[in-house]
Parts: C-alpha cells; sequence; structure tokens
C-alpha cells in the first residue's frame, strides 16, 4: 500500500507537501499539486478517508436509516437526501432494516460505531423503547421521518389523520370496502385508521393488517372474500400494483376501485387512484433540518413540521364545452415534440382530436403577420417577447372566454402570469414554458484544486461562478487553450451567433447586466449608451475564447458543452436538458449559477387561443389543461420547463434538473426594461433583434468597432420606427 512518503518521492516533493494536497491545507502551487495527484495515481493511492473520519471528532456523514428500497417512495426519500446532503457538504450511509423493529435496534450500536454526525430515520420502531437515546445520540442528532415513534426528536412527516379522512370521505361513497394497512403498532397506521374511520359513516369496511402475509397472497384473501369490496384503500403502493395484477389474473366480473397512497408521479398511472405524498421533499426537508441542528448544536425542544400533501393530483380535463379539432401552431423549440406527445394524451382522454404544427423561428414570425379570417389555427403558442406585437392582432382576451381566469394567478410562479400574459392589462395568453438565462460551468474544473491554484497564480483571483461579464471573460480566456497552453479544455465559453436574434440576445445579456433600460422616458433607444459600447466590447472581447465554429441556435450550444470541451456557457433553462443527452461527457459535473450581473433575460413560449378559431372555448379548456400542474410537471421531466409554483416543490424533477431550483430566483432578479413605454406602442421586437443582431454580427467579425455598429443600430431603428409612425 503506497504511503504519503512512496508519494513524495515520486513526485519530488516533501512529505509535508503530499499531506497539504490531500488535506486541503497549505500554499502549494499549483505544479506541485499536479504532481501529486500523477504519482499518487501512478501508485494506486487510495485516500483513507474513512480511517480519518473515525479519527475526527465529529465527520460529513449522515446515517439514513430505511425500512428498505423496494418501495418507492424510500427511494425517492433517500435520494433527495442524498443530493440535498451532498450540496450541503455531507455524505451518506444507508442502512436498511427491512421493516423489523428488532433489526433496527441491532443496527443503531453499529451506527454509532461509524461516529456519524446525525442520523434520518424512517423508524419501524414501536415506541416502546428507544435505542438511539440507549447507545448515546443526542436528541439534536437525530431526526424522524414519516414515522414517530418517541416525541423527543425532530420530526418530518405529513398529516397522516387529515390523508386517512381524505380517504375516508372517497370510501364513505361505497358500499363495501377493504382497507390495508401496516402493522398497527406503527404511527402512520394509526393516524390513518382514525381520520378514515371518522368518515366512513355509511360503508362497511373490513381492515386487513399487512404484517407477514405477503402481497399476493392478501390480495386473494381480499378478492376472494364472500362479499368482494366495490373498493380497496391500502396505504402501500407496491401492494396497490400487485392487486390489480392478482385480480385482472384470477378473477373474472367487475374490477373493484384501488385508492392508494403513493409517492409524486410525474405521469398518470390508469390503474389505480393515488394520493400522492411528496417523499422527495420529505427527504430533502428531513435532510436540511438534521443539517441545521447539529450544524447549530440546537438542543432546545424538538421541532415538527409538516408537509402539504399533493392528494389526488387530477390528469383528466374537465367535461369539454364543444366537440371538433383543435389545430395548435408552435414555434420549433425542444417543447414542440413534447406538445405534441401531450396532445395525444388530451386526445386519449377527451377524444378531441389535436393537430401540432410545428415552424422555425422566423417562418411563424411571417405566418403570424399574414394571420386572417382564413387562418385555420386554434392554438397559437409563441415566443413571450413577441407579445407587445402580436397579441392584440392574433389572440382572443381570455377574459371573453373565462371571466375568473385572474384565478389562474396563483397557480403560477410569481411575476410569470403578467410577463407571459398580459399586455396593457389585458390577458392574452397563459404562461407555458417559462425560461431564463442561467450560467453553467463544468463543477469538476472549477473545484479542481490545481486549476483553482494556477488560476490564483495568473490572475491573483479565486476561481469562481463569475459575477461579472469582465470576470467572465477573465476565466474564459483562461480555459482558452489558444491563450492557455495548460488549459484542460480548448474554450472558455460559447457564444450563440447563427442568427440575428440569438446575436442580439447575447449583447442584451450583457447590456443588462450593466443597465436596467433600453429606451428613456420619452422611447429614445439607449443602444450607443457607456453601457451599450462596454456590453458589446466584452462581447467582441469574448468572442476570442469560443469555438469558432458557429453555433446556431441555443440547442446547438447546450450539445456543444455538453460535448465537454468548453468550460462554461450561457443558455436558457428550456434549452438545458439538451446537457444531459446520451452522448453527454459532463452529465455529472454541470455546475449552475446567476448570470453575471444578476439580471437574466426571460424567454419562452406563452400559449393562447387564435381571435380567428371557430372552436375558443375548446381552445381555450385545451390550453387550461397544457398548463394545470400536473401536465406542466409531466411536460418539465421530459425536458421542457412548468409555469406552475409546485412543479418545483416536485424533487422527482428537480433532482433530474437541478439548475431549475434556480428559476424562481431568476424572475424575481429580473429587472430589464426591454420595450419603449406603452404609449409608444406596440414593441416589434423581432425587427428589433434583427436589426441589432446584424451589427453585433458585423462587430464580432471586426467589419466595423461597437461604437459604429451601435451607432448604426441605434439610426437603423429610429429610421424604420419614424416610418411606421408615418403608415
Amino acid at each position: 500500500m503506497a504511503t504519503f512518503k512512496d508519494i513524495a518521492e515520486l513526485a519530488g516533493v516533501s512529505y509535508g507537501t503530499v499531506s497539504n494536497v490531500f488535506n486541503g491545507k497549505g500554499n502549494v502551487s499549483s505544479d506541485k499539486i499536479k504532481r501529486v495527484y500523477q504519482a499518487a495515481s501512478q501508485l494506486g493511492y487510495v485516500p483513507k478517508e474513512s480511517a480519518h473520519l473515525l479519527r475526527s471528532a465529529s465527520s460529513n456523514v449522515l446515517a439514513v436509516v430505511l425500512p428498505n428500497l423496494s418501495d418507492k417512495q424510500f427511494t425517492d426519500f433517500y435520494t433527495s437526501f442524498r443530493i440535498c446532503a451532498q450540496a450541503m457538504g455531507y455524505r451518506t450511509a444507508l442502512y436498511l432494516s427491512d421493516n423489523s423493529a428488532h433489526q433496527e435496534a441491532m443496527m443503531v450500536e453499529q451506527i454509532r460505531a461509524a461516529q456519524p454526525a446525525g442520523v434520518a430515520v424512517i423508524s419501524a420502531l414501536d415506541g416502546n423503547t428507544d435505542p438511539y437515546l440507549q447507545i448515546g445520540f443526542a436528541p439534536h442528532e437525530v431526526v424522524f421521518a414519516e414515522q414517530r415513534p418517541f416525541l423527543r426528536y425532530d420530526y418530518v412527516g405529513f398529516d397522516f389523520r387529515k390523508i386517512g379522512s381524505d380517504l375516508g370521505k372517497k370510501a364513505d361513497n361505497y358500499a363495501s370496502v377493504a382497507l390495508i394497512t401496516e402493522s398497527m403498532d406503527h404511527y402512520v397506521t394509526r393516524e390513518i385508521m382514525a381520520g378514515f374511520m371518522h368518515e366512513c359513516r355509511h360503508c362497511r369496511v373490513q381492515h386487513y393488517e399487512k404484517q407477514l402475509i405477503g402481497s399476493a397472497a392478501l390480495s386473494l384473501d381480499v378478492l376472494s372474500a364472500d362479499s368482494p369490496p366495490d373498493a380497496v384503500f391500502t396505504v402501500i403502493f407496491n401492494h396497490a400494483q400487485t392487486l390489480r395484477n392478482v385480480q385482472y389474473y384470477f378473477f373474472d366480473g367487475t374490477e373493484p376501485d384501488i385508492y392508494t397512497l403513493s409517492t409524486l408521479f410525474t405521469m398518470p398511472d390508469r390503474s389505480t387512484n393515488k394520493y400522492e405524498l411528496n417523499y422527495r421533499l420529505l427527504g430533502r426537508t428531513t435532510a436540511e433540518q438534521l443539517i441545521h441542528r447539529i450544524t447549530q448544536k440546537k438542543q432546545g425542544a424538538p421541532e415538527t413540521h409538516i408537509l402539504p400533501a399533493s392528494g389526488f393530483r387530477t390528469w383528466t380535463p374537465s367535461p369539454i364545452p364543444e366537440t371538433g379539432e383543435l389545430v395548435m401552431m408552435t414555434l420549433e423549440s425542444p417543447t414542440a415534440q413534447i406538445c405534441k406527445n401531450m396532445a395525444r394524451m388530451y386526445t386519449k382522454f377527451t377524444g378531441v382530436p389535436v393537430r401540432v404544427s410545428v415552424y422555425p423561428y422566423d417562418g411563424i414570425h411571417e405566418l403570424l403577420t399574414r394571420m386572417n379570417e382564413s387562418t385555420a389555427f386554434d392554438v397559437i403558442r409563441l415566443d413571450a417577447t413577441w407579445l407587445s406585437w402580436f397579441a392584440p392582432r392574433i389572440f382572443e382576451p381570455l377574459r371573453n372566454l373565462d371571466p375568473q381566469v385572474e384565478q389562474l394567478r396563483s397557480q403560477f410562479l410569481p411575476g410569470i402570469f403578467d410577463l407571459y400574459g398580459g399586455q396593457e392589462k389585458t390577458i392574452y395568453a397563459l404562461p407555458e414554458t417559462p425560461s431564463n438565462q442561467m450560467l453553467f460551468y463544468r463543477k469538476d474544473l472549477f473545484e479542481d484544486p490545481a486549476i483553482r491554484r494556477h488560476y490564483q497564480e495568473m490572475t491573483r483571483d479565486t476561481l469562481r461562478p463569475p459575477q461579472t461579464f469582465r470576470e467572465f471573460n477573465q476565466i474564459a480566456a483562461f480555459f482558452s487553450r489558444k491563450y492557455n497552453a495548460t488549459s484542460p479544455v480548448s474554450y472558455g465559453s460559447t457564444l450563440t451567433l447563427g442568427n440575428t436574434g440569438s446575436a442580439a440576445t447575447e449583447f442584451l445579456s450583457r447590456f443588462f447586466a450593466l443597465t436596467h433600460d433600453l429606451f428613456d422616458r420619452d422611447g429614445n433607444i439607449l443602444l450607443t449608451s457607456a453601457a451599450g459600447i462596454q456590453a458589446l466590447t466584452e462581447l467582441v472581447e469574448g468572442s476570442s475564447y469560443v469555438n469558432p465554429d458557429t453555433h446556431l441556435w441555443w440547442r446547438d450550444t447546450a450539445r456543444v458543452f455538453a460535448a465537454g470541451d468548453t468550460a462554461m456557457t450561457i443558455l436558457y433553462s428550456n434549452y438545458a436538458s439538451e446537457m444531459l443527452g446520451r452522448q453527454s461527457r459532463v452529465r455529472n459535473d454541470i455546475g449552475y449559477a446567476m448570470v453575471p450581473g444578476g439580471n437574466p433575460l426571460y424567454g419562452g413560449g406563452s400559449i393562447g387561443v387564435c381571435r380567428y378559431s371557430r372552436r375558443k372555448q375548446l381552445a381555450y379548456h385545451f390550453i387550461r389543461w397544457l398548463c394545470s400542474e400536473t401536465v406542466s410537471t409531466a411536460m418539465t421531466q421530459m425536458g421542457s420547463v412548468s409555469p406552475c409554483r409546485d412543479t418545483y416543490q416536485n424533487y422527482h424533477v428537480i433532482d433530474t434538473y437541478p439548475w431549475l431550483s434556480l428559476t424562481s430566483e431568476c424572475f424575481e432578479r429580473y429587472r430589464a426594461e426591454r420595450f419603449p413605454p406603452a404609449e409608444n406602442g406596440p414593441f416589434d421586437e423581432r425587427r428589433f433583434l434583427e436589426i441589432l443582431g446584424v451589427q453585433v454580427i458585423n462587430a464580432v467579425n471586426h467589419t466595423c468597432t461597437p461604437e459604429e455598429a451601435l451607432e448604426i443600430a441605434s439610426n437603423q431603428y429610429k429610421k424604420d420606427e419614424r416610418r411606421r409612425g408615418s403608415t
């Protein structure tokens, strides 16, 4: 086994240098750090982390005790617990009790010997004896989740009595029901049972307690009773699936309705009625509470955190107001294909055919410009920044179709209802795929000790996600092999300059990092201001640090970053899922942060009812369904983004696309005034971006200076405005 002495000899450094490198101490040069790691790798050295932890007074390991990992709710709990703990600097050690109180009690001594910083438990204990207290854990070092055998510890769970009551209200609509629970020794079972029976005033309830008997045998018992139940209620999702399979293969006749508790799903399930509980949120909240307790060493009164239940999340649309076929026009984007898939689901539910026609960025603008009574579209999904120009021309005001449309505001992320739906206090559309710019970077590069040290040696600064575009360019230069021969990647950043729209947006990202206003109070454009010149100058400089092959659109940029030879990129969140494709070389190393300047531009789509549609109520019914929480969450899991606030508490989605946790803050931080004052009339942003984008590309290609490019763009815009004002 290699030792520090062996590594020191091979690397040509001192023993103390090796020790400092592996313990993250001392002022070691980047060259020596690289030599130490190379020598350690060559000798097959593996740091003795477990021995180090045992020597530590308190480790960075959290023990997690679960009944099993075969039940999806426990897998969900552990996944989010682990991800949250890792983000806060902790590792996890998993222990499985097999839902046995005896086995859990026996494991506690083993857990204590490992000296974890704390323990999170979904317990099988009945509350008669407390092995955690007996072995010496302090109350602030243990948090119980879901089950609550003791009151002396912090608890994170759901209101199981109310959950039982909600299930009981459903049950009372039947003549007879079967209720299947875990052991009555468990806190959750007792609470659900109490709430359930309180509501069952008219139906006959047969209670089955699932303990040693297997799911299949119990299902046979329930379904072969002399008087089979009209419905079966079970607290165990896996058993609900077994019950349905047993019924299908062994019994003929009417199928009983099945209701079950389950973790949160992102797609519908035809076989059961699911009462959903957000176990991923439970895992994350438990991790946060445990870490808070152990870092603060809080030894006060135990705290209780009751999370809201998601309940019976509905997928089925309300009754359709009319019949016929719908035709939807959509801008080409990652969401376009997802919309086609969801349209098929809507047809399954309602019988209403939905044809989705996808158009490119330039083509859809032309169609929208020429739209009239002969247009055969019912639903239109377009770039949200085009609303100012197109909304009054192509959309039916939604209050004409639903006087209560304002009440939908509460289901969406704060601030986006007006941003994506309104114009001059008229609601024309619903937010469908709200996205914003984010900074993405190679976390493995930014956290590498040797690279960090080398960056500090070259720049005198600390390597971190850039706060300004000056820092962005400095980091991009450091990671560009053209300027730093030792860079582990070829390029420092990306630029999306494939068309005038994306080129103009690259400029505006930098412009709004410096100022909030593109126009003054009188409607005069401010492109030639000091902020404008600095923004374009920084963009031209940044073009030296990117792959010279033009990235046509944001999807191409995402794929280039995923290829692994670029350190940073700025993307809209609705394109970021492209970084997780099968060919991605960075999927496990993606860091994310607010864009430099902290004023991220928004993008994505709004969806509305065409004013020329002959089926306006049906079209509105469809867009309401498409923008509902259940459907939007499913679309997000497929790679889109959701407007609904509850989606961002669904950690099945957030754990897949963790950068979406930053979405709400991005919208809250947005302060850009990119349109002229309302009294100046509607703003044709597409035409403006075309004018600006041409000159941005000219400046990047050094056809003219930044000052000259912005002067030309400003004059062209003013000329267009005068022409528009005279017609």
